[in-house]
């Protein structure tokens, strides 16, 4: 994972640095928060940075007195991409200079897992039978049966009757949880609920947002629920055919190999290459080669079936 310095400077020219590699980093003046800036104008969440697909961005909390990027204010819960250097203006007593740390494979442009994420939604919602929106499958309590789709950017779940989703559980707060949709990831927080709330079995801190993935279980009072992505799922499903097709092609090389020892000198080499080597080129060329065929066929299937 790449790793970034910050140069935090406030105004009256104490200067600190620190180097950080966290997949969430949050600024604020909460003894919790991984960047503390001690000072009335920062809110205990004010910001965070985070990591994803070797790429940092920068989120506004919701903060009280603000966050810039190279003087443009952030608007509050939008993600913004961090370039290799920049600053940060965190309330108005600290200025951030952000350098990313061996930054020679980060690129602005788009990651192969984002493009293939964006193939896979495009696919889902051009199909009438498929939704590509991530949603809460309730599997226990008032909450079992029912499906939650995650249309909006944030839900509050609750006992109240101005949350987003009302859950009837008398050990379920009014204000229990709250889920927010970020970009390509999904993210909860603890609202200081009486009870608690849990994910896979870990307790939530509370007020701080986590991020959690397909196939999470949420629990709160006497309701769990299942997290499901049906993108992350379709791209686990290719990604499982990918695998399985890959080990039956090493399997039928390491045969052909094997083969081919019992005739020839191992040390024999092909266009002056070593044999182990031509052998792992060929591997990855096939393994390309039938992910392309495959991805090539779901496709047909689909215009096929839909068109």
């Amino acid at each position: 994972m790449q790793s970034y310095q910050l140069e935090i400077k406030q105004d009256d020219g104490e200067l600190h640095v620190i180097t950080l590699s966290l997949q969430h980093a949050v600024l604020g003046c909460d003894d919790s928060a991984d960047v503390r800036l001690p000072h009335a104008s920062v809110s205990p969440i004010h910001c965070k940075i985070v990591c994803r697909d070797n790429s940092f961005y920068l989120i506004d909390q919701n903060s009280s007195t603000g966050t810039w990027l190279d003087s443009e204010p952030l608007v509050a819960h939008q993600v913004y991409l961090l370039p290799k250097s920049c600053v940060i203006t965190v309330g108005e007593h600290f200025t951030i200079t952000y350098t990313l740390v061996n930054s020679d494979h980060v690129d602005e442009t788009l990651h192969t897992k984002e493009i293939a994420h964006r193939l896979v939604c495009e696919l889902l919602q051009k199909s009438n039978q498929s939704d590509s929106r991530p949603y809460l499958l309730g599997i226990q309590g008032v909450a079992q049966g029912k499906k939650y789709k995650l249309n909006n950017l944030r839900y509050v779940f609750g006992r109240d009757e101005q949350a987003d989703v009302l859950l009837l559980d008398n050990d379920i707060s009014r204000r229990h949880f709250e889920i927010r949709i970020e970009e390509q990831y999904i993210e909860i927080a603890d609202l200081f609920s009486k009870n608690g709330t849990t994910v896979n079995n870990e307790p939530l801190p509370e007020n701080r947002f986590i991020s959690i993935v397909h196939g999470a279980i949420i629990a709160a009072g006497q309701c769990s629920f299942r997290l499901c992505e049906p993108v992350k799922d379709y791209l686990n499903q290719l990604n499982k055919i990918n695998m399985e097709a890959n080990h039956s092609s090493d399997t039928k090389l390491s045969q052909s190999i094997s083969a081919y020892d019992h005739h020839k000198d191992p040390s024999i080499s092909v266009s002056g290459q070593p044999m182990n080597q031509v052998t792992t080129e060929t591997s990855s060329m096939i393994s390309v080669i039938l992910v392309f065929l495959i991805m090539f066929a779901l496709a047909g299937i689909f215009y096929i079936i839909f068109s």
